[in-house]
């Protein structure tokens, strides 16, 4: 909510769309993650596009971003995000077969129950989040953009 009179952010908690399950089972998502999977953090290029475009998402998504209407900044209930990319994607992808993870538990996905986006949750990702910042001031006008693979929300109180 950005209205007038909702001082708390009831949406929009920290999150990575483009799917949630799939990540680990569609022979794409494993073709665009198989380096991280394997253990090769140097040999995965997060911005190479290869077979994210055959992915069982429902559209491609370069990039995401929003404009700004208004003058926002840090505080004002803003955009956050996680600005380490291969880095977050190989602990998302890894997480679930951590010791202190149940079977059959993808740490963010059966959070939500849906399969359009991976849920990242204090529960299983305190560590992850702990690196979140906001993004800077911005005017009117002005336009923000970020890899789909980007850990984002947006802030809880403004």
């Amino acid at each position: 909510h950005r209205l007038p009179g909702f001082e708390v952010q009831t949406g929009m908690k920290e999150h990575l769309d483009n799917g949630g399950m799939c990540r680990w089972a569609d022979p794409a998502w494993k073709d665009v993650y198989g380096p991280l999977m394997e253990g090769r953090l140097d040999d995965y290029d997060p911005w190479h596009v290869g077979s994210r475009v055959n992915t069982s998402a429902q559209f491609f998504r370069s990039f995401q971003g929003w404009l700004a209407l208004t003058e926002q900044g840090p505080g004002d209930g803003t955009l956050e995000v996680v600005p380490l990319l291969a880095e977050s994607m190989a602990y998302l992808l890894m997480r679930p077969f951590a010791g202190d993870v149940p079977a059959h538990q993808f740490c963010g996905v059966t959070d939500t129950g849906g399969s359009e986006t991976l849920e990242i949750t204090c529960k299983w990702h305190a560590a992850l989040l702990r690196g979140k910042v906001s993004v800077g001031r911005v005017e009117p006008g002005d336009t923000v953009w970020w890899h789909p693979d980007i850990v984002h929300g947006v802030e809880e109180r403004h």
